[in-house]
C-alpha cells in the first residue's frame, strides 16, 4: 500500500514556508493537487507528491536548511491535530515522545520513527517506509520539529547529539544552532539523542483526563491509516502500556480476548 501525507501535515509545512499563497498554489498545481485540498481535515495524499512539492518549495524559497527552519515552529505548537494536542497532555515529555512515536502515522506513514534506550541516553531513530527515500530535508525537518516540541513543552532547551545519514552540508551553522555543537554526518543512520533524565520532566499543562479521550479518538484515525489486524491490535495495546508503566501479559490478553498460558 503507498505510502500517504496527511493534508493537516501539509499545512503545517507549508505555512511555515516563507512563500506568498500564490507561489505554493502553483506548486501544488505542479503536483496535480488543488490548493483548496488542503482546506480539508484528516484528507491523505500519495507521499510521492510531497517530493515534488518539498523540492520546489527548497528551489522557489532558496532555502537549502528549509527541513530545519520548518521545524522550528516558530509560532508554537500546532493546537488542531490531535496528534499535538496528546503530547501536550502526556504526563512528562518522555511519555510524549513515545505517543509521537506511536500516533506518527496519523501525519505522515512514509517515514517510521521509534526509540530504544542506550544507558542514560533514549534514542530517536528514522527509518523510511516501503520504497520511500528519505531526503535530507524530510530527516532534519523531523529532527528540529522534534527538539522545538520538547522545547515548548518544558520550556528549556534539551542537549542533544544528533547522527544524520547524509552527507556533510557546506554549511553547518544552522545546524549548529538549532542542535548544538553535536552534530554528526554520514552516519549508518538517522538518530537523535537524548538524555533520560531529561525526558522525565513534568508537562504543567497535562491533563490525563483529556489524554484519555484524545488517545482514543487517535486510535480511531490510526486505524484508518493502517487497517488493522490482531497483530497491529496487540502492537497499539503494548505501545499504550509502554507509554504508561511496564506492560501486563494478562491485561494484553484480556483485551484481546487471548488467554496467556501459564
Amino acid at each position: 500500500m503507498e505510502s500517504t501525507i496527511s493534508t493537516d501535515m501539509m499545512r503545517i509545512l507549508l505555512g511555515g514556508s516563507p512563500l506568498a499563497r500564490g507561489e505554493l498554489a502553483d506548486i501544488l498545481h505542479l503536483a496535480g493537487l488543488e490548493p483548496s485540498l488542503l482546506d480539508s481535515p484528516q484528507q491523505r495524499i500519495p507521499t510521492r507528491l510531497l517530493a515534488v512539492i518539498w523540492t520546489e518549495v527548497e528551489r522557489t524559497a532558496d532555502d537549502p536548511d528549509l527541513g530545519l527552519h520548518l521545524g522550528e515552529l516558530r509560532d508554537g505548537l500546532p493546537s488542531g491535530p490531535v496528534l499535538f494536542s496528546a503530547l501536550l497532555n502526556s504526563p512528562t515529555l518522555g511519555q510524549a515522545l513515545e505517543r509521537y512515536c506511536r500516533y506518527h502515522d496519523i501525519m505522515g506513514d512514509f517515514v517510521q520513527p521509534r526509540l530504544t534506550t542506550r544507558g542514560p541516553t533514549t534514542v530517536l531513530s528514522l527509518s523510511a517506509s516501503g520504497r520511500v527515500t528519505l531526503l535530507r530535508q524530510h530527516v532534519e525537518f523531523v529532527f528540529s520539529f522534534v527538539v522545538s516540541v520538547l522545547r515548548h513543552l518544558s520550556s528549556e532547551q534539551p542537549t542533544v547529539e544528533v547522527r544524520f545519514a547524509h552527507r556533510r552540508p557546506d554549511n553547518i551553522s544552522e545546524h549548529l544552532r538549532i542542535f548544538g555543537p553535536a552534530v554528526h554526518f554520514a552516519q549508518p543512520e538517522n538518530e537523535l539523542g537524548l538524555d533520560r533524565t531529561y525526558l522525565e520532566t513534568a508537562i504543567s499543562a497535562a491533563d490525563e483526563g483529556l489524554l484519555a479521550h484524545l488517545e482514543q479518538y487517535a486510535d480511531r484515525l490510526l486505524r484508518r491509516v493502517r487497517p488493522g489486524t490482531w497483530s497491529a491490535r496487540v502492537a497499539e495495546l503494548l505501545s499504550h502500556s509502554l507509554c504508561d508503566g511496564k506492560p501486563s501479559l494478562a491485561t494484553t490478553g484480556f483485551k484481546t480476548h487471548v488467554c496467556p498460558m501459564v
